[in-house]
This record gives C-alpha cells, structure tokens and sequence, in this order.
C-alpha cells in the first residue's frame, strides 16, 4: 500500500488494527479494542526488520495511477509516430520541451512503510488543486 501512495500514519494504522480486531470478534485487553502508542511502539521494534516509520513524498494522483504497461504502450505508439514521419534516424529533428509543477501547499508526513533499502520514496498521492504551484520549463533535443 506504501509504494502506491496510501501509507498509514500511526494513528490511521491503530485504527486499521481496532477495525481487524472487531469484525474478527477478538478480545483484548485495549480499551474499545484500540491499541495504544505503547503497542505500536512494541509492534514496530518487532517488525524493524521490515518496516519503519517513513517520511512520504508527495505525488499527484494521476502519477500514482501509472502502470508498466501503460507506459510501455506510450512509447510504442510514439515509435510509430515518429517512423511514420520519417525521423527515426533523424534525433536533430526532434524536440520536446515540458512543464513540471510542485505543489508548494501540500503537506506530507510520517507513514509506516518498507525499510528505505526496499523502496527508496514514499510517495503520498495527493491531489492536483494546490493553489500554491512553482512550474519549471525543461526543453531538450534527441541528439
């Protein structure tokens, strides 16, 4: 769930916890079933092997929904284009130029996710309506 942008903050992941707990008809010594910060304290140094307590990037939400696939299907129809055109052995002649936009109103904090050795960001999906953006302009050439 971390890698996709959905990663519990502590809170949210004691109540995922409470929530398991009372649809699998559990008893347990937590008061209304919810574990405490002791707990997931003591949860975390068991399964410190594995998981942490990360900070989290922002990441738009369309970015998140990217796939392989989808991906790898851009890239062979812009192949295409561009041999239809006649420039396929012509990178002089190709050009692109783009914009990337950070959120500069986007607040992002701790979730627990995967040691930093199995996935290097946290992404946090968030959503593209900041009303604070600072855009930057890249152009570049194939050659």
């Amino acid at each position: 769930m971390c890698a996709r942008g959905m990663g519990l903050k502590p809170g949210e992941f004691l109540d995922f916890v409470q929530k398991g707990v009372k649809e699998e008809n559990k008893s347990t010594p937590f008061k209304d079933d919810r574990p405490g910060y002791d707990w997931y304290n003591a949860f975390m140094s068991r399964n410190s092997n594995i998981i942490q307590l990360r900070q989290e990037t922002p990441l738009e939400s369309c970015r998140a929904k990217l796939s392989k696939e989808s991906i790898d299907k851009w890239y062979s129809c812009y192949k295409n284009f561009i041999m239809n055109l006649g420039l396929i052995d012509k990178p002089k002649h190709i050009s692109n130029a783009d914009e990337s936009g950070f959120s500069m109103g986007s607040k992002s904090g701790k979730v627990i996710g995967p040691l930093k050795a199995d996935l290097g960001q946290v992404p946090h999906v968030v959503g593209g309506h900041s009303k604070h953006r600072f855009t930057v302009m890249f152009c570049g050439s194939a050659d």
